[in-house]
Formats: structure tokens, C-alpha cells, sequence
């Protein structure tokens, strides 16, 4: 009897051991987060400017070999600006600008407003090594160097890691 005790703590030990590497799966959703001050990222002299927005606020790049889910846009101080009318926003890349986040206008959006609209690209495509995400702002009656504001952009993607690319098996 004793054995069979013994026997089901190791089976429960195991499954709660599987429950916790599966966790860790679920677990691979991480956020892309790069926060603009648009007074100063915004400096054309016309009504379109893409930003880079590659880098997360802690300097991290985006991630190789991970796989975008969606992408938002979080208010964080109203966008204004003299003359300016509307001010939309999609996000994707140089190839294909729209295709995590459509155009949407944050003009007038109330602070802490978020942005859900689903982009135009194929869900969970697998990006390589030069992935390069972009804000595309367009304003309506002012320049871009008129547009003033503070939001944040937010990228999920799904990212395993493998212990061979990520360093963790000397090859």
C-alpha cells in the first residue's frame, strides 16, 4: 500500500510538472511596448510620417523568429495639436504597413483609449531576423510637426524559446 502512495505522489508530482512546462508554453505571449511623445517623434513638415518602432522602451529589439498576433494603441495623453483634425495610425511594416494594426484615428480619443482593430496580414506569420515594425501616422489640417500626444504602442507576439538560437545548448 505504501508503494501505491509513493507511486501517486510521483504521478502527481509528474503531472503538476507538466502542467507547469505547458504553462510555460502559454506563457510565450510576451508584449512589444514602444511608448512616443509625439511632439517630438513627429518632425515632418508634411501630413505622413512613418516611425520605427523596432525597439521596445527598454531598448530591446524586436524579436526574431516570433510570430505577431495583433497590435494597439493605447492614449496615454490626448493628441492634439493646431489646425489638426484627425490623426490615424496603422501598424505593420515597410512591405506591408496595416497588417497587425488598420488606420484609426486617435484624434480626440480620451486618455487611456485603446485601439482594436485587427490588421489586414496573415495571422501568425512567422517574421525573420529583419523584421522591422512601423507606426504610420496621417494627420488631417496640420503638419506632423504640430502633433502633439503621448501613446503607446503595444505588439503581441508569440515567442518560444529554443535552447538552441536563444544560447542555451553551445552548438
Amino acid at each position: 500500500m505504501s508503494n501505491r502512495i509513493e507511486d501517486e505522489r510521483v504521478y502527481i508530482t509528474k503531472l503538476n510538472a507538466l502542467k507547469e512546462s505547458l504553462g510555460a508554453a502559454a506563457g510565450a505571449i510576451k508584449f512589444h511596448i514602444r511608448t512616443l511623445t509625439l511632439d517630438d517623434s513627429l518632425t515632418d513638415a508634411d501630413t505622413s510620417q512613418a516611425i520605427d518602432i523596432s525597439l521596445d522602451d527598454d531598448g530591446n529589439a524586436f524579436p526574431a523568429q516570433a510570430r505577431p498576433l495583433s497590435a494597439h494603441t493605447l492614449v496615454v495623453t490626448p493628441v492634439g495639436g493646431t489646425s489638426l483634425s484627425a490623426l490615424t495610425v496603422q501598424i505593420g511594416d515597410a512591405a506591408d504597413p496595416d497588417e497587425m494594426l488598420t488606420a484609426t484615428d486617435l484624434f480626440g480619443d480620451a486618455r487611456n483609449s485603446w485601439t482594436d482593430a485587427g490588421g489586414v496580414g496573415t495571422f501568425g506569420r512567422l517574421e525573420a531576423a529583419a523584421y522591422v515594425p512601423l507606426a504610420t501616422y496621417t494627420s488631417t489640417g496640420a503638419n506632423m510637426s504640430a502633433v502633439t500626444g503621448r501613446v503607446a504602442h503595444v505588439i503581441a507576439y508569440y515567442k518560444m524559446l529554443s535552447p538552441y538560437v536563444d544560447g542555451y545548448v553551445a552548438t
